[in-house]
């Protein structure tokens, strides 16, 4: 098994980047409040797999960038990668 060396919350900063928008834009199409979109890009909270799901369809990034987006995701909350 592959070791994961990214936190969750610093791949989803560097999608937002790579997709060269704003964190504002990002979370107001997102439908979430700003003070939710910083607890999860902070660390503290980690979105359920619908949210992620919908983070998936506005960001569109590589399968590279997905597979390691969902498996960062499940390592920090203990479950099952969304995209198996």
């Amino acid at each position: 098994m592959q070791e994961r060396t990214k936190k969750f919350c610093n791949i989803l900063t560097e999608l937002i980047s790579d997709k060269k928008i704003t964190k504002t834009k990002f979370y107001t199409e997102l439908g979430i409040k700003k003070a939710y979109f910083y607890d999860i890009v902070s660390g503290k909270v980690s979105p359920p797999p619908e949210r992620q799901l919908d983070m998936i369809r506005i960001l569109k990034p590589s399968k590279k960038k997905m597979i390691e987006f969902f498996n960062a995701a499940a390592f920090e909350r203990g479950e099952v990668p969304v995209d198996i």
